[in-house]
């Protein structure tokens, strides 16, 4: 079925291929159709036993426990990047000597604290150490994230991470993002508010609220933190999967000693809301890992925790999963080809809780998540539809 997809695709690319609007392959580019023969090939058979595939019936009966705990980093998860294991020492440099740069840097991440992640030392030694940055984050078996910090400290300073991710990824996310907010964000609005009677209730209730605060469609962060709010409640994916609540006095300590925090990554709201928030905070592995200042904003924030993933060789949680790719190909512009099928997804979980049923289910096998390329697809033919 894949090959006949591919045929189908290769004679109207334009018209069945899965693209995205700078005209950038989604995963292997015939995702959609592939699905849809699948899908008819189904129909078309059901009721036939003749068709059916025996599954070997598991021999082990925690086999299928979804509760079983799982370990959501990987040492060898280079999904996405270019650049994930340097090689080569830059000039003049041995293992030796970038060791003792590290030592500096802890040296004055000691004596200056955050404050230092700005100086001209700083940037010095933590563009030369790089390699040795990712050598300890890759290692095996991988390294907890509180040892990553003993050991690389200014790693977890927002300029930091941010650098990180371009040398990982070759994009500028902060840039790549903000240009999508301000050519992207708005059609998404655009496309829910226009269809406003066939949403759900969530739904709904986003999109008056936004009616009622005339700032959504003027201010970029307002739109953005709309935007995530609103794909989240289309793919049924909870808040909870990428955001925790808390006072907005919390600290830290406080945020640590009272919060479940979960080890993947979310954002932690300091605000009545994430619509109000006046501070954002970032935690894995159920820790607060880096405070950002009281001037950053959403979009910030939002590209420090996805930048987290790739740095830190973290799966999407399944639970967010949906929404996390979607930002990934559609606004991060993030598309892995299909050369390699086990690297074209960021989230490999078997097993997940059915959004409608509730139960948990077998996850099928695919190279881009079906519903991503299902929204983007319904996305660009509604906008056709309504310009003509």
């Amino acid at each position: 079925m894949s090959q006949i997809a591919k045929n189908i695709v290769a004679q109207y690319p334009k018209t069945l291929g899965d693209v995205t609007d700078e005209g950038e392959l989604l995963g292997c580019g015939y995702t959609s159709i592939l699905n849809q023969i699948k899908t008819r090939v189904e129909h078309v058979n059901r009721g036939n036993t003749l068709s059916r595939i025996r599954r070997l019936k598991r021999t082990n009966e925690n086999d299928g426990d979804i509760s079983q705990p799982k370990n959501t980093r990987n040492q060898v998860d280079s999904y996405g990047c270019i650049n994930w294991q340097p090689h080569n020492l830059p000039e003049g440099e041995t293992l030796d000597s970038l060791e003792v740069k590290r030592q500096m840097l802890v040296a004055l991440y000691r004596k200056e604290g955050p404050r230092g992640a700005e100086s001209v030392k700083v940037d010095d030694l933590m563009h030369i150490t790089c390699l040795q940055q990712r050598q300890f984050i890759n290692s095996s078996p991988p390294p907890r994230l509180s040892d990553v910090m003993q050991e690389w400290p200014f790693l977890f300073q927002k300029r930091w991470l941010l650098w990180h991710f371009e040398k990982l990824t070759g994009i500028d996310i902060l840039s790549r993002l903000t240009e999508a907010i301000q050519n992207k964000c708005r059609r998404i609005i655009n496309y829910f508010q226009h269809q406003k009677l066939k949403w759900g209730g969530e739904i709904q209730s986003l999109l008056t609220e936004m009616e009622n605060d005339s700032r959504t469609l003027q201010d970029q962060d307002l739109m953005a933190t709309s935007v995530v709010l609103l794909l989240m409640a289309f793919f049924r994916e909870a808040m909870e999967s990428l955001f925790i609540l808390a006072d907005v006095t919390a600290t830290q300590a406080d945020i640590e000693a009272q919060q479940v925090i979960p080890d993947t990554p979310r954002l932690i709201v300091l605000g009545h809301s994430i619509m109000t928030a006046s501070r954002w905070m970032l935690s894995i592995e159920g820790n607060v890992l880096l405070t950002l200042d009281n001037s950053d904003n959403f979009i910030l924030a939002f590209a420090v925790l996805f930048a987290s993933y790739y740095i830190f060789n973290i799966e999407y949680q399944e639970s967010a999963a949906c929404t996390l790719e979607l930002a990934q190909r559609f606004l991060v512009r993030i598309n892995p080809e299909d050369s390699n099928a086990s690297q074209t997804m960021k989230c490999t979980a078997k097993q997940g809780v059915s959004k409608r049923t509730k139960r948990v289910v077998q996850r099928k096998v695919t190279t881009i998540n079906p519903h991503v390329t299902s929204f983007i697809r319904s996305l660009m033919e509604f906008e056709w539809k309504t310009s003509n």
